[in-house]
């Protein structure tokens, strides 16, 4: 839930309309639709919300799906915050689909 929130907040883009095969940059766009410092508010959101800070190179994940963003995205979270395993299963290690 709090990718889906955030993401549509910087992009406007409907989330539930994404599908986890849409290419960031290449189908949606993403520097461009987004503002201009989205991804500073990103790590600010994640060091708030779950006290993790994302390490990595987020422009090497832009490149590939909204699947790869979000498995990305979890992997992080998990490895930071083992106390997180036992969270819904929205953040369970998956591939979104």
């Amino acid at each position: 839930m709090f990718a889906a929130q955030q993401l549509e907040q910087y992009s406007g883009l409907p989330f539930g309309r994404l599908l986890p095969g849409d290419r960031l940059e290449d189908d949606l766009h993403w520097t461009q639709v987004c503002w201009f410092d989205w991804e500073l508010s990103f790590y600010e959101d994640m060091r708030q919300t779950f006290g993790v800070l994302l390490e990595g190179n987020l422009e090497e994940v832009l490149n590939g799906t909204l699947s790869d963003f979000l498995i990305w995205l979890t992997t992080q979270l998990l490895a930071n915050r083992p106390d997180c395993s036992d969270s819904p299963n929205d953040l369970e290690m998956r591939s979104p689909s």
